[in-house]
Formats: C-alpha cells, structure tokens, sequence
C-alpha cells in the first residue's frame, strides 16, 4: 500500500514536502449532499450576525452551522441567476452581482432588488475599498459608490485597455489600479489619478503576457502581480521587486491565479486550477485534493477563499466548500503503531513513566509518549487487558496455561499465576484481574469461569459462580469491568449484560442491580455495560451500548440518566474515562464527546477539534493524570491530547434570531417589533436560527408566547414553530437557544410583539350595543308581557264590569218591574194584565241572562255559531210579530272566529234594529244579508215607511246611540238608507279588539 501511494505521488510530481504536509491541512467539506445548492462556489462572505454565505452558479446558499437554506431569486422574473462578487453593505444588507448585475440583498426580509441606476450597466467585480466606498468594474472603468448607492467618483485609466482592470486597495485614501503592464495610484481626496513607478513590460517573457493585479498585503506592504506564463510577482510599495514564484523547483503548482486570502499566521493562501498554493516565511506549501482520503480539500479547482471571525479559513471550489481551521494539530496528537497485523488497541496502561498498549488478543506495545515511538513488548499472552498493581503490569486474555502473566518493568522479568488452570479448566481468556485495597486478588475467565478469589492474608481460592444448591449467584458467566467505592465494595459489568453486580464488602453478599427497575428508566433500552468508572463523590458511571450514561448512587440508591434526550449525541457509548477535572469523556459511534459533570453540558468533538478518525476506530480512553493527557486507543494508532486545550471555545456563544414569519402561509416583514394583524391573520408560522459554525448541529431550542401561555415549550433541534386560528389579543413571542444539555440559555435580543384584531362583532363597542339590544328586548319582552296581562285583566275586568252592568241593567230593572208589578198585582183583585206583564218581564230576564250567558262561553267564539243564534233569535223575534224574515249568507265562508265580546254586540245591534223595524217600520218583510270581504258586511232590508235619520230625535234616540256605541268598541262601522224601507249596513273587522 505505502509503495503504491509513493508511486502515485512521482507519478503527479508532488513533492516529498507536499506529502509531509498533507497530514497538517485537515478540511471539513461541504457540498450538494450536505444541502449546498450548487458546487460551483464563485463568492463568499461572512454578514454582521455570523451567517456564511455562499454564491454560486445556480443559487445563494446561507449557512449557519447547522444547516445550508437556499435562495433561488428572480428579481427579474425570469430563471435564476448567478451569484457573485458578495460584499457586506451594512447591518442586514449585502451588496452582489446577479448576473453581472449590481443588485442588494437584504437578509432580515430575505429579499433581492437590482439597483435601479444600475440595472443596464454590466458590472464584472465588486472590490470594497474601505468602510462605506465601493469600486464597480465596469470592463473599461471604475464607478465608485458609497453604501447609499451615491456615484462618488469615477476612474478610467489613459490610453489602451489590454485585458481586465483591477483595483485594489494601498491605504484608507489611496488605491492602486492596474492595467496588465501599466499601473496608476488614485488619490480619493484630489480625486486624481497619477502614474505609480511599476512597469511590466520589463517583466513579459516571450510574446504573450497577462499580469493581472491580484492582491495587496497592507501590513506587509507587499503587492502581488500574477502572470499566467511567468509565474507570481511580489513587489514592496515603491514598486521594488521582492520574489518571483514560478512552477515548479519546490514553488507553485500552477500560474492560474484565480483566488487570494491572508490567514492569521500570516501565511498567503493562493487559489488556482491546481489545488491551494500556501505561501508562509517565503515558503510555498501545496495542498491539493486526494481521492482516498475525504478530509482532503474538496477540489483542486479553488474559487474563493474567506477568513471568517473565528479565523477559520473557507475554501470554495468548482466541487463544494472545505474549510480549514487553524492551529488545528496543536491539540491532537497521534503515535503510530506499525506492525504487520492489524493492531486494534483496546487497553492502555501506565507504569515508570512509559505507556503499555494492548492491542486485542495480540501484543503489548511499549511506547515512550515523548519520543513517540512504540516499540513490541513479546508476552505469551494475547492481550484482552493491562492493569498496573504496584508498579507490575497484568495481562488479560489467551495464554497458553490459562494463568495471569505479569511484568515487573522495574526488573524486565516476567512471571504468572499457578492457580487458575485449575479453577478454569474451560476457560481460553482470562477477562479481569484486579487488586482489591484489602490486597485480595480477583480474577474472572470466560466459559462459565466466573469469579476466583485470592485472599491476601491467607493465600486460600475461593471460587464464586454457584451457590449449594447449584444455583448460579449472577447473570452472567464472567466479568470484564470492575471498581471499587469508598466502602471497599466491588462492582462488575461485562459488555454481554446490562445488570450491574455488586460485591457487597462486609456482608460478602452478590446483589445485582436492575436500572429497569427505576421509574426514570423503566422503558429504556440498554444494551451490554461497556464503561464503568466511578468518581471522588461515590457515585458510579455506567455507560451502555444503547442505553447512553447512568449515574448510580448506591448510597440514596438513585440514579441520573444521560441519553439523546438529555444533550448526548448518540445512546450507544463504547468507554469512558474523567479527567482531572472530573469531566466525563467518552468515545461513540458518533466519535469522541465530553459529558461536564457539574454543568451537565455534552461537548461533542470532530475534526474541528482534531478528531480525524473514523467513530468505529476508537475503541479505549484513558486518562494520564501525571502529564493531564488523556489517551485513546484506536485503530493502528494512539491518539492523545490536552482536554483543557481541547474545551478551551467550546462554549457556544451565539445568537437567536427570527428568521421570518409567515402569516396565513405569507411571508411577512418582521423588522418591526410590534404588528397589528387582522381577525383572519391568525395562522402563524416562526421560524428560529441561530449562528454557531462549529457546533450548529447540537443546539437545541424553546419557546414561549405570552398571551397564549407563559410556559417555555422545548422545540429540541426543530426551528419552526407554527400556532393555528389564535384568539384575538395581545401577544409576545420570544425564544431561546443552548447547547445540548447545556443549563445557560441565548435568548432572542428583541421579543416579537404582535396582537391580532377582534372581528367587529367581538369588538367592545358591539359587545356593549348588543349587550344594550338584547337588555332592551329582553325589557321590551316583559313589558309586552306585563302589558299584555295588564290588559288581560283589565279586558277581564271590563268583562266583569259589562257583565255587572248587564245584569244591573237587565235583570235589575226587571226584576225592580216585577216588583212593582207583584205590589200591584196584590193590591187589586183584577190583576190578570198584571201577572201577564210580570211573565212577559220574567221572560225578557231569562232572555237576557241567556244572552250573557253564550256571550261568555268561549265555544260559541265562531260565525258560524253567532249566525245560528241570531237566526235562531230573529226567527222566533219575527214570528211573534207577524214579521217574515229571510236570511242569506254563505255558510261555507262563515267558519271562522269572533270572540265574546264582539258577538254580543253584534247580536245585540241586529236585536235592537229588529225592535226598531217592529216598533217603528210597519214593515211586512224584512231581510238579513251577510258576506264576508275585507270585513264581516251585515245588511238587514225592511219593506217599511222608513226612519228619518237626521231628525235629532232619532240621532239621539236609546236605540240608535246604542247601537252606535257597540259598534265603535268592536270597530265597526254603522250607517243606515232610507230607501223603499231602510237599509242598515254593519260592517266589522274579522277579528276585533274591544277599545280600550
């Protein structure tokens, strides 16, 4: 494998100094995959808040640490454009060409506009000269604007234009121009333009040349010309040569310039066509795209380059963005371990100030961590574990005796056990072996070995697996973990079980602890134990395959659990180990991560941190507290670093922002900080992000709005927070940002306040009007009601009252009459007309009660039955008195009802009228005529001599008067022809009601 890769490094002539240096420049990368619109990265720039955006050929891509969101604008309404030339405008504004065209994005309304005074002008390069002044090329010249798009100036240099223009810039006031071999300073105050002493043509090899003005360094005051046919050009400010680069003899890989940036070490880093040409004290480094190895830079096509705040450097290439971080390797470092075999280091040990790693069921490997060098240390064992007891090394796993081989590196003898064969006849490991602080031995072996126990005072075995009655005193059959508390109590675990096994010290007792059986953890999956370690306060960790981290403290008997729930970024946990500082390191199938105990904060590390290798290489840590240096065992390597250097920025320090609000699914402007909506406007969408380039992926958000709930709703990784048909009123939303785990939270600068209108019929003015309406119905209901039974019983009381006066006119002066009659009829002896008088009265009083009596039955309240009795009546009233009567109506059309009242006064006017025909009309033949119209139409026709109606005798006779007056409480109208007879014509309303 080495010899193939040397010969593919001669085969592309890439240097033995190139293959030195590809190890120090680690990239993390970017590209479609990952969310980035388009590979083909042509700018990019870092805005006031910390977002990275990214233009390319086919889009704009903003990223915050977390994710890549897009935008595809078509301010012109067309396709979408290209993006390039990004350059900070301002708070929320960054200044770009789309398309070659001058146009601004605003990046609080997420929104694009071509600059009016622009929009025909094509411009090839946006260059920032200072703060608030801007250069446009313009092919041919320069427009200068100021960042309220005012033109301040223009530039165009004298005589023939032979490629591109460039201007960069030499101080606050004073920029230089070039013009491939011609080279102008601009004085901004004089505004004038002035020949600078540079002169190319001295410079052009053969008969092409294109020197193109690349970069300025101010500190340094140097001047970077490049040239495609001759290589790079490095002037001092007085136009004085430095250094020429050129291809090869260790210099440049290529002369296409197309990207220049300065990082933070001072060095130069140069974009071309053939990967990255990093210039640092004079010395060129080149850094170019491996296929076999992903943290290569992404492409050898370099784009652009940005330094973004945390000075880590942004690559962009024809393939995606990589992105380097400085000072990268100074944190991690690595041993090689170099062997034959595949060399799987699963335990590590210390003793004199050297280091011993085991690599699994191999060999002990010797390493000095000073020199870096490891070295076989021949054992007969094949290595499952190393543990030092006393300054002697103990080796667990496959020897050929089945004993414990041991290694006194003080004396470089070796030695073993003579005991175990005897107790392990079926065990091919020896799994653990450890010192009690009592000085017993402990061992364990696979194969149904269980425990061997060697008590220092008396030497005795004592053997633990099956108690008497061959009854097996644990789950499982060995163990590989143990510790040992404050109490001298041991626990063990082993990787096949999720029970923990505690010795119990003063009882000599097993007891195995379930952590199902806490309510914290009930439901939880585990998986096998493959951690155990236990800190300066008694409390135990564990740490599982698939369960994450339980704290146990078997004092309270209590437990704490660490999971994905709780900050973690995977549950499935290979080992862990604290440092000095007791924070808990582990290693996962996501790679190496940092649990802070007292904060319960997980850091997770990648290779920002340094952490390189692939999660499935690492399999062990261990702490060397002698040199505060943790350790990690991984695949053909042993990696170590300083866990205060490495923490050291891990504390995010970032911000929350409202990204945007869509209301009823309508984006809407957010830069006010209180909105009125209207009624409908009730559908909200939020949606949060927060800027932390490095550890973007593990933060974790909340929210709260006020006027809904004061509670602080958890979101987790989601960003988006949506609120359906909200009531009216007032509201306050505000939200929150930590790390994973984290207790100290980033809150949103500004609460967003909003309120959402009432519909007019929820308004207090309606609320009030109707409140007012329906009081006054309600008011008006029970007055009706009560009027009505006012006039109820005051239409009873009438009823009373006319029946009383009835009866005091009727029957009280008749019988007064018969009184008077009888007195009379008693004094006389002939008293025959008397006592016929008295009957004729007794009968008129018995009619009359008659009368009032049907008047009052509410059965007779129909036509139909007023009809019959005044038929009834006129026929027998007529006969008497030798009067013919004829009646003619329709009986069909009479079905319909008149109350009591209105009956009796019709009946008694018809009565009265037929006492007036027989009285006054000498009539022979009388007629009664009814028909039924718009009203009840009465006409009663005699054949008599006729009554004079105008004479006031008759006008204000007791007959005619009181017929007028019933007509009139009943409504009807009364008149009365004299013509051949007299004609008498009611005519009353279907359904009357008495006066009041």
């Amino acid at each position: 494998m080495q010899k193939r890769i040397f010969f593919i490094l001669l085969l592309f002539g890439i240097t033995i100094t190139v293959k030195a240096q590809s190890n120090e420049f680690i990239f993390k990368n970017y590209d479609i995959q990952d969310g980035l619109c388009d590979n083909n990265i042509n700018s990019m720039i870092e805005d006031d808040k910390g977002f990275i955006w990214i233009g390319t050929k086919e889009g704009l891509s903003r990223f915050d640490g977390a994710e890549f969101r897009n935008f595809y604008f078509t301010p012109n309404g067309g396709n979408t454009g290209s993006y390039s030339s990004l350059q900070n405008f301002g708070i929320d504004r960054i200044l770009l060409l789309y398309n070659f065209r001058l146009a601004l994005l605003n990046t609080a309304s997420q929104s694009l506009k071509i600059i009016p005074q622009f929009k025909n002008q094509q411009i090839l390069e946006i260059t920032q000269l200072n703060r608030n002044l801007f250069a446009l090329n313009a092919s041919d010249h320069f427009i200068l604007i100021d960042n309220q798009f005012n033109i301040v100036g223009k530039i165009k240099p004298k005589g023939k234009i032979y490629s591109f223009l460039f201007i960069r810039k030499l101080s606050q006031n004073t920029f230089l121009v070039g013009n491939c071999f011609d080279y102008y300073q601009y004085d901004l105050a004089a505004k004038k333009l002035t020949p600078f002493p540079l002169d190319m043509h001295k410079f052009q090899k053969g008969n092409f040349a294109q020197f193109e003005l690349k970069f300025i360094d101010e500190k340094e005051q140097k001047i970077y010309i490049g040239d495609y046919f001759s290589g790079l050009y490095v002037f001092d400010f007085e136009g004085q040569l430095i250094k020429n680069y050129q291809i090869g003899a260790n210099e440049l890989s290529s002369t296409n310039f197309i990207a220049f940036a300065k990082d933070k070490e001072n060095a130069l880093w140069i974009g071309t066509h053939k990967g990255i040409n990093r210039i640092k004290n004079n010395k060129v480094q080149i850094i170019e795209h491996r296929d076999e190895n992903d943290l290569s830079v992404k492409s050898d096509a370099i784009s652009a380059f940005l330094l973004d705040k945390n000075n880590n450097m942004w690559i962009g290439t024809s393939q995606g963005i990589s992105v380097y971080k400085n000072k990268l390797n100074l944190k991690i470092g690595s041993i090689p371990i170099v062997s034959k075999n595949e060399v799987v280091i699963n335990s590590i040990a210390f003793c004199d100030n050297m280091m011993y790693v085991g690599s699994y069921l191999d060999n002990v490997y010797k390493v000095t961590p000073e020199q870096k060098k490891a070295d076989v240390l021949k054992t007969e064992t094949r290595i499952w574990g190393i543990s030092n007891y006393d300054d002697i090394l103990y080796f667990t796993g496959a020897n050929p005796t089945n004993e414990v081989e041991s290694y006194d590196p003080a004396k470089g003898k070796f030695s073993k056990t003579n005991f175990l064969k005897e107790k392990y006849p079926l065990t091919d490991i020896i799994t653990l072996v450890y010192k009690h602080s009592n000085g017993d031995f402990w061992y364990s072996g696979n194969a149904g070995g269980g425990f061997v126990r060697k008590e220092a005072a008396t030497g005795k075995l004592i053997s633990y697996y099956k108690d008497k009655n061959g009854k097996p005193l644990f789950s499982s059959s060995y163990y590989s973990n143990v510790c040992e508390d404050a109490d001298k109590n041991l626990w063990f675990a082993v990787n096949r079980s999720n029970l923990l096994l505690q010795w119990n010290y003063k009882t000599q007792q097993f007891k195995e602890i379930n952590f199902n059986d806490f309510n914290e953890t009930k439901n939880h999956y585990f998986g096998g134990i493959t951690g155990l370690k236990i800190d300066k306060q008694n409390a135990i960790w564990i740490s599982f395959e698939g369960g994450g981290i339980i704290k146990f403290n078997p004092q309270t008997n209590t437990i704490k659990s660490y999971d994905m729930a709780r900050g973690l970024n995977t549950n499935y946990i290979s080992d862990i180990e604290f440092d000095n500082k007791e924070r808990l390191w582990l290693i996962s199938s996501k790679g190496v991560g940092c649990l802070d105990t007292k904060t319960d904060t997980f850091y997770p590390m990648d290779i920002w941190d340094g952490f390189t290798d692939i999660p499935e290489h690492y399999n062990v840590l261990e702490m060397d507290e002698s040199r505060n240096t943790m350790w990690i065992g991984a695949l053909q390597k042993l990696y170590y670093f300083n866990p205060d250097q490495v923490l050291q920025g891990k504390k995010v320090l970032t911000k929350v922002y409202l990204e945007y609000l869509k209301v009823n699914q309508k984006q809407t402007d957010i830069s006010k900080h209180k909105t009125e909506f209207k009624p409908n406007e009730n559908s909200l969408e939020f949606r949060l992000v927060a800027v932390d380039i490095e550890t973007g992926k593990n933060l974790e958000y909340s929210y709260q709005l006020k006027g809904l709930s004061d509670q602080w709703i958890d979101l987790e990784s989601n960003r988006t927070v949506s609120f359906q048909k909200l009531k009216a009123g007032n509201y306050s939303f505000n939200a929150r940002v930590r790390t994973k785990g984290s207790r100290d939270w980033v809150y949103l600068a500004h609460p967003y306040s909003f309120s959402i209108a009432h519909y007019w019929y929820e308004t207090w003015w309606f609320m009030l009007l109707a409140f007012v309406l329906v009081a006054f119905l309600i008011w008006a209901v029970i007055y009706y009601n009560f009027k009505k039974k006012l006039e109820k019983q005051k239409a009873v009381e009438e009823e009373r009252n006319r029946i009383a006066a009835d009866m005091h006119d009727d029957l009280g002066s008749g019988l007064t009459k018969i009184t008077y009659l009888s007195q009379m009829a008693l004094q006389k002896e002939n008293n025959a007309a008397l006592l016929s008088n008295i009957k004729s009265t007794s009968t008129e009083l018995v009619e009359s009660m008659s009368e009032i009596i049907w008047a009052m039955k509410e059965e007779n309240n129909s036509c139909e039955e007023l009809l019959s009795y005044i038929k009834l009546y006129a026929q027998e009233y007529c006969q008497n008195n030798h009067l013919n009567i004829s009646f003619d109506y329709p009986e069909e059309e009479m079905n319909f009802e008149i109350i009591g009242e209105v009956r009796r006064n019709i009946f008694l006017a018809i009565k009265e009228c037929l006492h007036n025909i027989v009285k006054h009309a000498e009539a022979k033949n009388v007629t009664i005529i009814i028909k039924k119209k718009a009203t009840i139409d009465i006409t009663i026709q005699d054949d008599g001599k006729g009554m004079t109606v105008n004479s006031e005798k008759h006008i204000g006779g007791n007959g005619l008067n009181n017929i007028h007056k019933r007509m009139e409480k009943i409504n009807a109208q009364f008149t009365i022809v004299n013509d051949n007879g007299t004609t008498i014509l009611f005519k009353i309303p279907y359904k009357n009601q008495p006066k009041g």
